[in-house]
């Protein structure tokens, strides 16, 4: 117990040196005196700069100082209500939400007595496994992103927290991956950093690049259409496409392609070439349908969708949100589930009713826009949902990268990873992968094919 007590006082003794000697490094920063909300940017910052230090070998945030003539010093605003919205249980939640993987940061405020007043100091410990990828892309109010889905923060020499780039912070990297006895991600890192040194490091494919360009401009046509409908210009687009591109595929091979791939008894299939007065036609580079209905149910007053199959091979979908015909709108967790489901399965078919090679290395992108204030409901009536979760952001984005043999193997996998890292969004709705997979396995016993 003495030992515990003499441990204790002395982190007591850093932590106060810290605020009577205040003066930033890499492993020390200093916030101003505002209370921590993880719904706005403040917060979100705050959870990037943990996740930096946490990759740089651990460090403090002293919440309540400011800059004044070049001088750090307490914030005049700092009081008790500051003070109380840091908890490290609440905070611990909040950045492990923003992490991939099992293991999360783990953080300790400690709220420590100073001249008539108690200063948040954010203790971060260093990973004990592996660095901390980011789970999410989130932006700003300023519409620019905070944090970024699979980017790898670190503090640099200069104070600030960055997304690792150069060598020499790949280098800090392997030194603490070597230090904690982690080969498997000793070779990992070496192999980037020996192609970021040789300047051979494999950058995205000029297809790839292209077909992002034509990801842009179909977007814009399914908002604009969306926009005549007198519907919130909201909904969801996934896009996919080969690293390579294959083809250039004949508008006869494109049809028959996507009929083969569409997935029926999933209620409004995705890729329907054919629906009423609706037919695909064939662009200048590929084809193309486009089609809406309204009152198509209780439950769906307004469905809309739009879709591209390029000559190579990329492929573009944009849907309605759920509840897009109603005000407000809203997105219903079971059915996007399903939709999420049924959007891999889609690509798989796809690219098997094309002829391309089951090891072919692929991009999957999936967005979710116009989320803002927008709820998260329940549509299934066997299942009780009391929850009231809104979305407080613009958008969500997420990707996944590897072969088509790889998303045959894990698309169920993919889906509970791509559900949770929207879910997550509303109001840290936190939906366990026994529920998504229950909601999952019912889609793929409806007879899918």
């Amino acid at each position: 117990m003495t030992d515990q007590n003499e441990d204790r006082h002395a982190l007591q003794a850093r932590l106060v040196g810290l605020l009577k000697f205040p003066g930033e490094s890499p492993s020390t920063d200093y916030k101003e005196a505002k209370a921590f909300s993880p719904k706005d940017d403040f917060g979100i910052k705050l959870v990037k700069h943990i996740l930096g230090m946490a990759n740089s070998g651990g460090g403090h945030l002293v919440i309540g100082y400011s800059e004044r003539n070049e001088k750090l010093e307490p914030d005049p605003a700092m009081n008790d209500g500051v003070t109380a919205s840091y908890d490290s249980t609440s905070l611990s939640q909040t950045i492990g939400s923003f992490v991939r993987g099992e293991e999360k940061p783990t953080v300790v405020v400690e709220k420590v007595p100073y001249d008539g007043q108690h200063y948040p100091i954010v203790c971060v410990q260093e990973f004990s496994r592996n660095p901390f990828f980011c789970r999410s892309t989130v932006d700003g109010a300023d519409e620019k992103p905070i944090l970024r889905q699979g980017a790898l923060y670190v503090r640099d020499q200069h104070t600030r927290t960055v997304e690792v780039a150069s060598p020499a912070q790949w280098e800090q990297l392997i030194s603490r991956c070597v230090r904690k006895r982690q080969s498997e991600m000793l070779d990992a890192f070496g192999r980037v950093l020996s192609e970021l040194r040789s300047g051979e490091r494999r950058e995205e494919t000029t297809y790839i690049k292209d077909f992002e360009t034509v990801v842009a401009r179909e977007r814009v046509s399914a908002r604009q259409r969306l926009a005549q409908e007198n519907v919130p210009v909201a909904g969801w687009y996934c896009w996919h496409a080969p690293v390579d591109p294959h083809g250039p595929f004949n508008p006869k091979q494109l049809r028959d392609a996507a009929e083969r791939a569409v997935r029926h008894s999933t209620g409004l299939p995705i890729g329907l070439t054919c629906i009423g007065d609706n037919r695909v036609a064939a662009d200048q580079d590929g084809l193309r349908m486009q089609y809406a209905f309204r009152d198509i149910s209780p439950q769906l007053l307004f469905f809309f969708e739009d879709w591209f199959l390029h000559e190579r091979g990329g492929f573009f979908l944009y849907r309605s949100h759920d509840g897009a015909g109603q005000s407000p709108p809203y997105v219903s967790w079971t059915r996007r589930i399903w939709d999420i489901a049924e959007a891999l399965d889609h690509c798989l078919a796809l690219y098997e009713a094309l002829d391309v090679d089951m090891q072919t290395e692929m991009h999957f992108s999936l967005t979710h826009e116009g989320l803002m204030d927008v709820p998260l409901i329940c549509t299934d009536p066997h299942r009780m949902w009391i929850r009231d979760d809104v979305c407080k952001i613009e958008q969500v984005n997420s990707s996944w990268n590897g072969t088509l043999a790889t998303l045959q193997a894990r698309r169920k996998e993919l889906t509970l990873k791509l559900c949770q890292e929207l879910f997550i969004r509303f109001d840290f709705c936190d939906l366990s992968d026994g529920v998504i997979a229950e909601v999952y396995d019912k889609y793929a016993k409806s007879r899918v094919g």
